[in-house]
Order: C-alpha cells, then structure tokens, then sequence
C-alpha cells in the first residue's frame, strides 16, 4: 500500500510551471532585418533577424527587451506545412540581448514564409510573441 502511494505522488504536478503566458501585439509593420518591435504592459521586446537568410544556411536572431528575462526559445513553423520541428534556445550575450544561429530547411514546394513563435520567461510572467519572416528578404 505504501508502495502505491509513493508511486502516485511521484507524478503530481508541483513543480510544472503553470503561469498563463501574455501575448505581445507587434507595432505596426513588422520588418525582421530592421527590427519588429512589440509590446504588453510594461514589457517591449525587439526582435531583430540578419539581413541574408536561406535554407540551409545558419542565420542569426535577436530578441532585446527591457523585461528581465530568464529564458527564450523560438520555434519556427511555415503555415499550413508540416516542416519538422524547428525550435531553438536563445542564449543570453554579454549586452544582455537573447541570440540563437538557426537553420531552416528548404521547403519543396518553394515557399519562403515562416512564423517565428517565442516564447519568453521571466520569474513572474510568461509572454508569447508570432514575427511573420521570409527567406531571402
């Protein structure tokens, strides 16, 4: 009997992260290689992609912000395709910025429009952000 209780207490959800995650509303027009910016409350977030990006090419990205975050991840997906999975973890730089190289595989029917879907963490709060990006541009 004690054997059954330990074995269900062992799959609890205590220690799963349950914050609700906020949406940040892009502002405006949304151009990757010169920066998209967006906004929720208090917290702005840039996100900025390098001017030359391909399939099958390493290319960076940059999400700034003024909230402190403790984690960002990107997962990237082309609407209304089944590309693999595409998820990165950004890494934290000297300036404090959130940076990833990430490399995006080619689509065979031609198509280049990707959605780019952060997620960031801070310690009280969970945003979720969609940048529209092509390849190429």
């Amino acid at each position: 009997m004690l054997l059954c209780l330990a074995m269900l207490t062992g799959c609890s959800d205590n220690g799963r992260d349950t914050q609700a995650s906020q949406t940040l509303v892009l502002d405006g027009h949304c151009d990757v290689q010169s920066a998209c910016t967006a906004r929720a409350d208090s917290v702005s977030v840039s996100v900025h992609m390098a001017s030359t990006r391909a399939a099958l090419k390493p290319f960076n990205v940059t999400l700034s912000s003024n909230a402190a975050l403790s984690a960002v991840t990107v997962s990237l997906e082309m609407p209304g395709m089944d590309m693999g999975q595409n998820r990165y973890r950004l890494l934290r730089t000297a300036n404090g910025d959130w940076q990833a190289a990430i490399t995006l595989p080619v689509c065979v029917s031609g198509r280049s429009d990707w959605q780019a879907n952060f997620e960031l963490k801070t310690a009280k709060a969970r945003y979720r952000l969609s940048v529209p990006f092509t390849l190429g541009e």
